[in-house]
């Protein structure tokens, strides 16, 4: 387990990809010029352009997670198919993975330490810090935003318990909208 370890560290190092390829990405291996045979990550022709293009909509603030999710389902986006596991459409949790992995900038984690890879990005580190401020400022104002979007979303507090306001809208018997924020402290 020791010199797997070292290996797979070591790869890290020399910028190689120690595992499966994230989405966009596939491991292929390739024959060098004195006959080796080496593995090593390249463009996923049908999934890579997906990657750039997830990252730039959700850095707008507009789109959410969910909404991404939705819209990949349409298109028809599915993960790679493995020999024990068939293509699947993306879940919400997939897309905060990737969101959220610099190796889509050029890094390589491996074991905490983040080394410079090999592979080609696809993002470039101005897009990747726009989408962690939006993820970080969603996340700091606890905001949601799954059905209902209102400008005070998860800046309300309540004066008496100090929670969160909860944010909804409820119709009328004549069909009129009506925006409510309460407590649920």
């Amino acid at each position: 387990a020791t010199e797997s370890k070292k290996g797979l560290r070591q790869k890290a190092k020399n910028g190689g990809t120690p595992g499966k390829a994230p989405f966009g990405y596939l491991n292929t291996r390739q024959r060098l010029e004195d006959g080796r045979e080496v593995r090593t990550v390249a463009l996923d022709p049908d999934r890579s352009h997906w990657v750039p293009w997830l990252f730039e909509r959700y850095a707008t603030g507009v789109w959410t997670v969910a909404a991404l999710r939705e819209e990949l389902d349409k298109q028809g986006v599915t993960t790679v198919q493995r020999p024990n596991q068939p293509a699947r459409p993306l879940a919400n949790s997939h897309l905060y993975a990737i969101l959220g992995n610099r190796y889509y900038v050029g890094k390589v984690s491996f074991e905490g330490v983040e080394y410079d890879g090999k592979h080609q990005p696809l993002i470039s580190e101005a897009l990747y810090a726009q989408v962690q401020a939006v993820r970080q400022s969603r996340h700091q104002s606890r905001e949601k935003p799954r059905v209902h979007t209102h400008y005070l979303k998860g800046s309300v507090y309540c004066g008496e318990c100090g929670e969160p306001l909860t944010f909804e809208q409820t119709r009328n018997g004549k069909g009129m909208l009506y925006d409510y924020f309460y407590c649920l402290g």
